[in-house]
């Protein structure tokens, strides 16, 4: 009762449109969930993300789950993940990405799922990896581990917000390094981030988990931009 009379005076709100939430909806509401814009039309292989590899590194495929529009709602709720400590809505959302490639045949064939790594310092400063959290609530329904251990960002890199193309190519050249190289030796590797943009970043980890010897890397993107 106490809860409840909480929630009438401060009633938890959508992070993505910031309506009230109503009985029974959780973190996004329902409005938002049936509305918020999907990638490729559904849970599909991104092939106009593909094409952005093609000839700089052998991706297996790409898998986005919303379509990323600057200022939208998507933005809004990897904002709140990235910068506003919201671990239970990167749970979250992991979970409804992770929900909608269940069945898929090459999600179901992963041995790990690596999150791309923030600098240690970064991190630190944080207090997280908003990718991490994300992944941990991706494998909650899926019989996949998530491996932090492995791939490491070596070096801190100026955010690629404000970059060019090329300037971001150039950014993350050779910051991505595997270590415990027997961990992914052999292995497929789902590579999660929260958003893909140009594709630089995680052209550059999937280039060093391939070097190590993966034997096959798929890309795992809550929001794509296209």
């Amino acid at each position: 009762m106490i809860k409840e009379f909480l929630n009438l005076i401060f009633p938890n709100l959508c992070y993505a449109c910031e309506n009230p939430l109503l009985a029974g909806e959780k973190m996004i509401c329902t409005d938002c969930l049936v509305s918020l814009p999907k990638a490729n039309l559904g849970f599909s292989r991104s092939t106009s993300m593909e094409k952005r590899f093609l000839g700089k590194v052998q991706i297996k495929a790409i898998y986005g789950f919303y379509k990323f529009v600057k200022g939208g709602k998507v933005q809004n709720i990897l904002h709140q993940i990235k910068y506003k400590q919201q671990k239970e809505l990167g749970l979250f959302m992991g979970e409804l990405f992770a929900n909608s490639l269940i069945e898929n045949d090459e999600i179901k064939m992963l041995d790990l799922i690596i999150p791309v790594p923030l600098f240690y310092k970064k991190k630190l400063a944080r207090g997280y990896n908003q990718s991490e959290i994300i992944a941990n609530g991706f494998v909650q329904k899926l019989n996949i581990k998530v491996n932090t251990d492995t791939l490491k960002r070596e070096k801190a890199t100026e955010t690629q917000t404000k970059k060019s193309i090329l300037e971001r190519y150039i950014n993350v050249e050779s910051v991505f390094v595997v270590e415990n190289i027997h961990k992914v030796k052999g292995k497929k590797i789902g590579l999660l981030d929260d958003v893909v943009t140009t594709g630089a970043t995680l052209e550059a980890c999937a280039l060093a988990l391939i070097n190590a010897g993966a034997e096959e890397v798929i890309i795992l993107a809550v929001a794509v931009a296209e």
